[in-house]
């Protein structure tokens, strides 16, 4: 039994409050396919119209029920825009964000009025590619262009899955090629951090209080987190109790669509607790609710005026919000995290992407790491000290010329030159080895002990241990 119809739903006037029952412009189609499933369908606003869809639709129904057609082949004919309600349907039951869902069926969509498509077979490899060109030859970014290409792929592969289409027409349209970013971000410094915080907390309220911006940026600088991962955090997400402290950003919001458990800075923790209890007292859903997630760049940089740092460097570099993301993974670097445990912080997929585009080291750190260098000299016979009373069996004494002898954490060798077999002296060191008494080579004499030991308040020299396999004698000052 098929039917024609037109939809009501219930409208309410803004203005007034008052509820009203309208009917829909457009005549929708009900019917039975070959298995006794119930369709309600969208058709036309023109009624004969509607009828002859529903009518091609019910000979479609009749021919699968005498095998003359596969369910393939009768969607392939459908609306284009019937495909794509059905996949924005299908993405909102598989747990994705409404901000997702709409901006992946508005690329799609932009495609298809730009390509003038009503059926799938319409829109061809060839269109699309025409269409992405013409869209960076407007100015669209590389990226921005790819964006849209993985949304109409991804459509493509749920036609394929749901069996609409037999195969995914857009497969194989090669993205364009992204040389550089558009956009380039820099890391804040610590000063600048502080002079931030300080004037978000006494700030006035825009978007946010000032004191939950604060909260908002701290946050941010201390867990990378991004900003629409911010914005779905309740007082659940956080596990402030625990021995490990963290917070949960749930799959529908985080970017890769996997459940992210992001770890805390115990201080952190610490400065969360009461401003969660606060949050939890009011009742409050989200810890940072509204649309400020939308405009955070615009709410980063008012403070940013106000304390008196550059949104803009002289390299044309930006700190907007994101900004605070490479912040965190810039600290981690400048702090000798491992660059595999500060990808895996960043949750990215590609470690180059960690560390060519998110980490940045300034000038200042450069510099300093060169000081890290061993020193040599250009004739090493320089840098070499000859030991007093010591002719063919003399040692060279290493000693790095910045570290005086008190420094804990020098430690001096003295070795004998190579040509040389060590004597043995006449103080001979007994050292019990698997019940033997084994000779030690080389023990030092007491005129020798100020070369390699300071000798401690006493006038015993420190910790001196030999060591038998090379015939050296090394003095350990550490405790």
């Amino acid at each position: 039994m098929a039917r024609l119809l037109k939809q009501t739903f219930t409208r309410t006037d803004p203005a007034t409050g008052a509820k009203s029952v309208r009917k829909s412009r457009k005549w929708y189609g009900e019917y039975r396919d070959e298995r006794g499933v119930t369709h309600r369908v969208p058709l036309s606003t023109d009624k004969s119209a509607a009828q002859a869809m529903l009518a091609e639709r019910l000979r479609l129904v009749e021919r699968r029920r005498a095998g003359l057609e596969d369910d393939v082949t009768a969607e392939a004919v459908k609306p284009i825009r019937e495909h794509l309600a059905s996949f924005r349907n299908s993405l909102g039951r598989r747990g994705n964000s409404t901000k997702h869902v709409s901006v992946t069926v508005a690329r799609i969509e932009d495609i298809i009025s730009s390509c003038h498509a009503t059926r799938l077979p319409e829109l061809t490899s060839a269109r699309v590619e025409e269409f992405l060109a013409e869209q960076r030859r407007g100015g669209t970014s590389p990226r921005t262009s790819n964006y849209y290409l993985g949304a109409l792929k991804q459509f493509g592969k749920w036609l394929v899955q749901s069996r609409r289409f037999p195969s995914n027409p857009w497969e194989h349209v090669r993205p364009a090629k992204v040389t550089s970013l558009k956009r380039q971000r820099r890391a804040a410094t610590v000063d600048e951090l502080r002079k931030l915080l300080t004037v978000a907390y006494s700030g006035k309220k825009y978007r946010l209080s000032g004191p939950d911006r604060a909260m908002l940026y701290l946050v941010a600088i201390q867990t990378g987190l991004r900003a629409s991962e911010l914005a779905s955090l309740t007082v659940s997400s956080f596990d402030l109790d625990s021995e490990r402290p963290s917070v949960r950003v749930d799959a529908a919001y985080s970017k890769n669509r996997k459940e992210a458990v992001q770890p805390l800075p115990v201080a952190l923790a610490r400065q969360l607790a009461p401003w969660l209890a606060e949050k939890q007292q009011s009742g409050a859903d989200l810890v940072w609710p509204g649309s400020w997630a939308n405009k955070a760049a615009e709410m980063l940089r008012r403070d940013l005026k106000v304390a008196g740092i550059d949104f803009e460097d002289g390299r044309k570099r930006r700190l907007d919000f994101h900004g605070l993301r490479h912040t965190f993974i810039s600290c981690l670097a400048q702090s000798g995290v491992h660059p595999k445990t500060a990808q895996a912080l960043a949750r990215h997929s590609r470690i180059g992407l960690t560390m060519d585009v998110y980490t940045h080291i300034d000038a200042d750190r450069i510099a300093e790491a060169v000081g890290h260098l061993p020193r040599l000299e250009a004739n090493p016979q320089e840098g070499l000290k000859q030991t007093p009373d010591r002719d063919a069996e003399s040692t060279a004494e290493v000693v790095d010329e910045g570290s005086g002898p008190t420094d804990p954490l020098t430690v001096l060798l003295t070795a004998p030159v190579v040509d040389a077999r060590p004597a043995v002296s006449s103080a001979v060191a007994m050292v019990e080895n698997a019940g033997e008494k084994t000779e030690t080579p080389n023990p030092p004499q007491e005129s020798e002990l100020g070369v390699c030991c300071q000798p401690l308040s006493g006038g015993v020299p420190e910790r001196l241990r030999p060591d038998s396999n090379r015939g050296w004698w090394i003095c350990n000052p550490l405790p």
